[in-house]
């Protein structure tokens, strides 16, 4: 069985977000099948051909940012697409960058499989930008392949829920998976020790009003000045970065440091395993794989109630749950986070078990290709 993948981005253009995710299913699914990845390459002059393990990846230079370079990037795709056609027998689809190629190609009698990342109309009431020609074209591609699509994917509750009732599609065309670790569980890196004592803090991100990192700035703050000695470490780019640092700039007596978002997998698992406690306060979260990758470590996460956050650390059974822009509730809970780590590691071990489970991919992968081997059986008939 071929299966063809169209993805906005492939790892190692960079490590993290819906790239990790669509490359660990890709790669599970060619553990048994061949697959083909088509993705936007914005650091590409021309079409560029490359494997990435057993992967063949197809490289379609363009960019995001405008609705006419989205166009652009799917005529681009067409053309690379065309010849392999005949050898192909299914059709995935991430999120709404390439759906106009490939409803194109699914028009052909070919099964589609569309995976949902995010609904870019909720996005919009959260995030920000709502009604722009950018977001309206997002939108609108998002629709066409909720519409087209055989089989629909996503990987929260939250999602499912949402794409259910926003594209009104019936629960039977829909499927929700579980993901896998992201990270690789390998050996672990050497954590330096710490030379201070108190509670170490940790957020990983973008730096955007949607993930909300002014809240746990601010309840840092309430912290240090009802207890001071802990540390706050903040690692991410984005819109808000300087905004931020002029925040933590007006309490020099507090240990707030920024640092940018690395790309590097051994890095990121040092920051994480350096934390006592990795905060996600996002306003919105489809899903909440900053929370799931430090639980795949066994780090104690505390999340914001949005989302599909809650459904990470199972409704607080993994991790703490704070409601959305909480001041006090956040302030609260750190301050009791300084007296309690054993408690805490004890539930990031049960995340541990559970989110670090590598068959998890494996299992999504035969999960995805059982209902693309139905769909085909009917396109078939």
């Amino acid at each position: 069985m071929r299966h063809l993948v169209l993805a906005p981005l492939y790892p190692p253009l960079r490590y993290g977000g819906v790239e990790i995710i669509v490359e660990r299913l890709c790669s599970a699914l060619a553990s048994m099948d061949e697959v083909v990845v088509l993705a936007l390459n914005p650091q590409a002059a021309t079409v560029g051909h490359r494997w990435h393990g057993p992967v063949q990846v197809w490289d379609v230079p363009g960019h995001f940012f405008s609705p006419l370079a989205a166009d652009a990037a799917n005529s681009a795709a067409l053309e690379i697409i065309r010849p392999l056609r005949r050898d192909v027998d299914v059709i995935h689809c991430h999120d709404w960058f390439f759906a106009d190629a490939a409803c194109t190609l699914a028009g052909e009698n070919l099964p589609l499989l569309g995976y949902f990342h995010t609904v870019k109309a909720l996005e919009g009431v959260h995030v920000g930008g709502a009604g722009t020609p950018a977001r309206r074209y997002a939108e609108e591609k998002q629709a066409r392949l909720a519409f087209r699509a055989d089989v629909v994917a996503v990987y929260s509750q939250f999602m499912h829920d949402s794409v259910s009732d926003h594209f009104d599609i019936k629960i039977d065309n829909l499927v929700r998976f579980m993901c896998g670790p992201t990270l690789p569980l390998g050996r672990r890196p050497s954590v330096p020790a710490r030379s201070n004592k108190g509670l170490n803090v940790t957020y990983v991100g973008r730096l955007a009003a949607e993930k909300g990192v002014d809240h746990l700035l601010n309840a840092f703050v309430d912290l240090h000045r009802h207890q001071p000695g802990n540390s706050l470490r903040v690692i991410g780019s984005g819109p808000d970065a300087q905004a931020l640092m002029h925040r933590a700039s007006q309490e020099p007596d507090a240990s707030i440091a920024f640092e940018p978002l690395t790309s590097d997998p051994s890095k990121l698992m040092k920051a994480y395993l350096a934390a006592d406690l990795v905060v996600v306060p996002s306003r919105f979260e489809p899903y909440g794989l900053v929370a799931a990758e430090a639980l795949t470590l066994g780090v104690p996460v505390a999340v914001a109630s949005t989302g599909g956050l809650p459904e990470i650390v199972r409704g607080g059974l993994f991790g703490d749950v704070f409601s959305v822009g909480g001041r006090e509730e956040l302030t609260n809970l750190l301050v009791s986070a300084t007296a309690r780590p054993p408690v805490d590691k004890q539930r990031a071990e049960l995340g541990r078990r559970v989110h670090g489970d590598p068959s998890l991919w494996h299992y999504a992968a035969r999960q995805l290709r059982a209902r693309v081997l139905g769909e085909a059986g009917k396109c078939v008939s």
